[in-house]
């Protein structure tokens, strides 16, 4: 209808760390991908989850859905062996928390690199946070700590 109008949208992200700060606002939208870590892993192996293709696709569409969106991807790690290292003495225990919370940033940042390299989104629609062993979904089945969730928040959050 307009042929001499072209679209000049170019969403405006802020660049907050979000990844220390509290957002205002409830997200749009949660999704728990569950993709399967090996144990002191980042990497998006195929051979360890053969269902991670589909669960990217399933995230980048989700990202797609809200353009001017924030997306935030919380990594996880599995909690088996924090009564060990407490134990051990706090210097242990602070150098292993500090190690965990890489840990689950790498795996946050492993599922950000796949969606920044399939979908190419903007270079600050997506934030990662580490929870390390902060946010465990079971205490007994420690292999479904080691996941990543991704939330989507209205820019008006920020």
């Amino acid at each position: 209808k307009y042929p001499h109008h072209k679209d000049e949208y170019t969403p405006a992200f802020n660049k907050v760390n979000i990844s220390r700060m509290k957002l205002e606002s409830q997200p749009i939208l949660t999704k728990s991908v569950m993709i399967t870590f090996a144990p002191n892993s980042w990497n998006l192996d195929v051979k360890y989850d053969a269902n991670i293709p589909n669960v990217v696709e399933e995230a980048g569409r989700l990202a797609g859905k809200f353009a001017a969106a924030r997306v935030v991807i919380e990594g996880n790690v599995d909690t088996s062996r924090k009564i060990e290292f407490q134990r051990e003495g706090p210097r242990v225990f602070q150098e292993m928390s500090l190690a965990v919370q890489e840990l689950s940033e790498r795996r946050a940042e492993s599922v950000k690199q796949a969606l920044q390299g399939k979908y190419k989104f903007h270079q600050n629609k997506i934030a990662v946070i580490g929870n390390g062993w902060d946010n465990p979904v079971s205490l007994t089945d420690h292999s479904k700590n080691r996941r990543v969730e991704i939330k989507v928040y209205p820019p008006e959050a920020e």
